[in-house]
Parts: structure tokens; sequence; C-alpha cells
């Protein structure tokens, strides 16, 4: 990890975190959203599970390759818990505007897990996969 994430206060308001995170993110800052996590983080989603910060930046550099905006999100905060729902758009011909929410659990101030909910199926036709299976290796192919 990196020194930021080190720094991240235990105390954070998950708010701030949450919003710092999708922040730096949707603006393909990669070491950004990592310093609102916590080292073991997990992210699932329907192409697989990714662990730490590896994980986390094998999943979120393929989709930002793909990935043209962001709009219309919406973030509930509730204790240790939030939820992002959001539209984007990608440049994959095809692939209309899609739908994807993330819900998120904060440990000591940071995110520690995260279940990220798209569709799959679309994106693997616009990929010219089969079916999500290989949608991560379709992706990253990219």
């Amino acid at each position: 990890m990196t020194s930021t994430t080190n720094s991240k206060p235990a105390d954070a308001d998950p708010e701030v975190v949450v919003n710092a995170y999708f922040t730096a993110w949707t603006k393909g800052d990669v070491a950004g959203a990592l310093a609102c996590m916590t080292d073991d983080m997990t992210l699932t989603a329907p192409n697989g599970e990714y662990r730490g910060e590896a994980g986390y930046r094998d999943f979120l550099e393929g989709f930002l390759r793909l990935l043209d905006a962001v709009e219309d999100k919406t973030i509930l905060v509730s204790g240790d818990t939030a939820v992002i729902w959001y539209r984007y758009t990608t440049h994959l011909p095809g692939l209309e505007p899609q739908i994807a929410a993330e819900h998120i659990k904060l440990r000591d101030g940071r995110i520690a897990r995260i279940e990220y909910l798209f569709d799959q199926v679309p994106f693997a036709r616009a990929l010219g996969s089969n079916s999500g299976a290989d949608l991560h290796q379709a992706v990253n192919a990219r």
C-alpha cells in the first residue's frame, strides 16, 4: 500500500471516505481510490472476486479503459454501510448507458468490502464474449 493509505485516519467520516473514493476512481485516480481502502479489502463483482490492492487495481484499471463518463450518482451512507448508484457510458460500440451499484462496508474509517453490481451480459456481447465467465479476460485484452 502507499503511504497515503496508511495515513488515512481511523476515525474518518464514512460519508467523506465514500465520496473521496467515488470521486477518485471516476477521475481515473486509482491511487486515490486505494487510499480510501483497507489493505485487505475485497471487491466482489459479477465477473469475479478481487482482493487487496493488486486485485482492486486489476479490476479498476480494466474498467477505466472502457469508461467514458459517470453520471446521475446517488450516494447513501448509514453508519459503516454505503450504497452508490450511478449510470455510466463506455466507448464500446453497441453498449447503451449502463447502471451500476456498489454496496460498501467500512471498517475503521476505510472501505473494507465492495459488492459491485452490474449487468455483465451487455458487456460480454459488446466485447464479443459468449458469456460473462470470461468477461474479465475480454476487458483486460483491450
